[in-house]
C-alpha cells in the first residue's frame, strides 16, 4: 500500500507541487478503494461502504490533477523518469485496485438484487395465499366466516 505522506516526499525531493498532489491523490485513493474491497470481501453490502464519498472526491481530484499535469506541465515528469516512474507505478496499482473494486461491487449489488427478489417473491406468495380474494375477487371462505367473529379452521 501507498503511504500518504508521498506527497511530501516528492516536494522534498524538489518535485513542484503538482506532481506531489497526484501522486498523494493516487494514493490514497488506492488505500481507499482497498479498504472498501477488503470489506466487500468480508460481506459488507455495498451500499454500506463508508468510503464512498471519499472515493468520489479523490477520484475528481485525480482526474482534475491528472488532465492539468497531462495539458501543463507534461515536461516536469520528463525532467525526471525516476519520479515519473513511481507515479506510474502508483497509477498501476490505483487500476489493479480499481478493477478488483469493479468486480467486488457487482457482486455486492447482485447479492443485494437477489435479496430483494427473495424478499418480494416472499410477500407476494404471502399475499397470494393470504390476500382477502382470490384471482376471480370471490372472498374465500375463511375470509367470509371471520366476518362474523368466528374462526372455524381453529
Amino acid at each position: 500500500m501507498l503511504p500518504n505522506a508521498t506527497m511530501m516526499h516528492a516536494l522534498h525531493e524538489g518535485h513542484t507541487e503538482l506532481p506531489g498532489r497526484l501522486l498523494s491523490v493516487v494514493a490514497e485513493l488506492t488505500e481507499v478503494m482497498q479498504e472498501e474491497n477488503d470489506a466487500l470481501a468480508q460481506g459488507l453490502p455495498a451500499s454500506l461502504s463508508a468510503g464512498i464519498d471519499r472515493k468520489l472526491e479523490l477520484s475528481d481530484c485525480y482526474e482534475e490533477l491528472y488532465a492539468e499535469l497531462a495539458d501543463t506541465q507534461p515536461e516536469l515528469l520528463a525532467a525526471d523518469p525516476a519520479f515519473a516512474h513511481k507515479l506510474m507505478d502508483a497509477v498501476l496499482m490505483l487500476r489493479e485496485v480499481t478493477a478488483e473494486n469493479l468486480t467486488r461491487l457487482e457482486a455486492a449489488m447482485n447479492a443485494s438484487k437477489r435479496r430483494v427478489e427473495a424478499v418480494m417473491a416472499a410477500v407476494r406468495s404471502e399475499v397470494r395465499d393470504n390476500g382477502p380474494y382470490n384471482a376471480k375477487g370471490d372472498v374465500p371462505l375463511n375470509a367470509r366466516l371471520a366476518a362474523f367473529g368466528k374462526d372455524y379452521h381453529a
